[in-house]
């Protein structure tokens, strides 16, 4: 018993867990039935020691097939422009969850491949937060002033590091001043000011040694083995490079999501009411939904596109990131084409034609057509351009048309919405916490070399023919 003692901890972790998944509440709504018995077949999920009786082997209780089920209740949409015969559009997906990711993704067409539609209703309600990006900076005076900038990528799901990538800037005093607090330096200042000076002197072959800035960007590491070394928290940062050298970072200044998934409930003309979903990935992952066999597998293929140097970047997801509160106010979405980039870029985005505005006097919500002021910020710095096709006709974003849609729809909203609201809510409640029992379960088979040696620390449930290859 004493060599199980380390487990005692995580196990009462679960037991805690297991106790607010009961206590999520779960309305009752017959027009998401589906998903209503979802929320409470995941419920009844319990910590117990499996044991076949027949092969007397043991196993712990599956977790991911209740978080599958309920993501297999959303659709989510994206944009598509015109490809292979195929119309432009918002293309309608339904969604599923990825078992080894702990995270939900798209799974295939509602409707057949070709067909899109031109609307979809879109209600947020609450979001999954998947990926975060922390930003370090540390700061070396000697013999000239050196500054580390360091980017780290966390899969918030699995709490697992995915990549890590930093940047150098060093330069004598007359280049930069330092304040005298680390986390109040201006990072955009000092990155364009130094990286500028240093390409200049780097054209006019001014020799290393007489140079007053050099800028120097690591490439990034996505090492699965060096990652798992690797450790990030509120306030500090131990990364191992490639030689094995440790780099601690004590000054975080900033965090932010960079994947995260937007639950709600949407609407579509033929399909009519269901609940939605919004996946935003900033940064693209390769091969996400390919099977995988065992984690090195998994930890070879899950890893970002590289181009060179540089992350590939979804430049329709970060443009999504820069629309005002996209993840709050209700919108109706449309979509439109741009040109970027000096016409390397040619992409399909999904826009926001209306908008449930609450009015400053009257305190009241109602729906409003789109400026195209509101969604032009967004557009010009992420894509570049000032300008959008939509429905044929070129729109300047800047310019003084006042909206994107001429025409105000008068959206009907059914009174049972704001319950609907509140399953939503519970569902994503229920599915953070499945995460979290997951990594928990993952943690016990893990750090368990024979599973029966928990029957003294849980209950054992008798069971037959159990399928001994399915991952809890």
């Amino acid at each position: 018993m004493t060599e199980l003692k380390h487990l005692e901890k995580p196990i009462g972790n679960i037991k805690k867990l297991e106790k607010v998944l009961k206590k999520i509440p779960v309305p009752k709504l017959q027009k998401f039935k589906n998903l209503q018995n979802s929320l409470l077949n995941a419920k009844k999920w319990s910590l117990t020691l499996l044991h076949n009786t027949e092969e007397d082997s043991y196993s712990l209780p599956y977790i991911t097939n209740h978080a599958k089920k309920i993501i297999e209740n959303f659709y989510t949409f994206e944009a598509k422009h015109p490809h292979e015969s195929f119309p432009g559009g918002l293309k309608l997906e339904k969604m599923t969850h990825h078992a080894f990711c702990n995270i939900p993704v798209q799974a295939g067409s509602v409707f057949e491949t070709e067909k899109r539609t031109d609307k979809i209703l879109f209600y947020p309600v609450d979001k999954i937060i998947n990926e975060i990006e922390h930003t370090f900076v540390k700061v070396e005076k000697e013999p000239r002033n050196k500054v580390k900038i360091l980017k780290i990528y966390e899969d918030t799901a699995l709490k697992k590091i995915l990549l890590y990538k930093m940047e150098i800037y060093e330069f004598a005093n007359e280049v930069f001043e330092l304040p005298k607090k680390i986390e109040e330096i201006d990072i955009p200042t000092l990155k364009s000011t130094i990286s500028a000076i240093h390409f200049e002197e780097v054209k006019n072959k001014v020799k290393i040694k007489d140079r007053t800035a050099i800028y120097k960007e690591e490439h990034p590491v996505d090492d699965w083995q060096i990652l798992s070394e690797c450790s990030v928290a509120s306030n500090k940062a131990e990364i191992v490079d490639e030689n094995g050298e440790v780099k601690v970072f004590e000054t975080k200044i900033k965090e932010r999501p960079v994947a995260f998934t937007i639950f709600g409930i949407g609407f579509e003309r033929k399909v009519g009411w269901f609940p939605g979903a919004m996946i935003i990935n900033v940064f693209k992952r390769k091969d996400v939904l390919s099977k995988k066999s065992s984690p090195e597998e998994y930890a070879e293929k899950h890893t970002y596109h590289l181009n060179g140097k540089k992350l590939q970047v979804s430049y329709k997801n970060l443009y999504l990131k820069g629309i005002y509160q996209i993840d709050k106010i209700p919108s109706l979405w449309s979509y439109a084409s741009l040109t970027a980039n000096s016409g390397k870029l040619n992409i399909t985005i999904p826009i926001p034609i209306q908008r449930k505005i609450q009015d400053k006097e009257t305190k009241e919500y109602k729906w409003q057509r789109t400026s195209p002021k509101s969604i032009a910020k967004a557009v010009e710095q992420i894509l570049g351009t000032q300008r959008i096709t939509y429905k044929g006709e070129e729109i300047y974003l800047q310019g003084k048309r006042a909206f994107i849609e001429k025409e105000l729809l008068q959206i009907k909203e059914p009174p049972w919405l704001p319950e609907a609201q509140k399953l939503i809510k519970s569902a994503v409640t229920t599915y953070k916490t499945l995460q979290k029992l997951k990594r928990g379960i993952d943690y016990l088979s893990e750090n368990t070399e024979d599973l029966s040696e928990l029957e003294d620390l849980m209950p054992v449930k008798e069971i037959r023919n159990v399928q001994n290859d399915k991952q809890s």
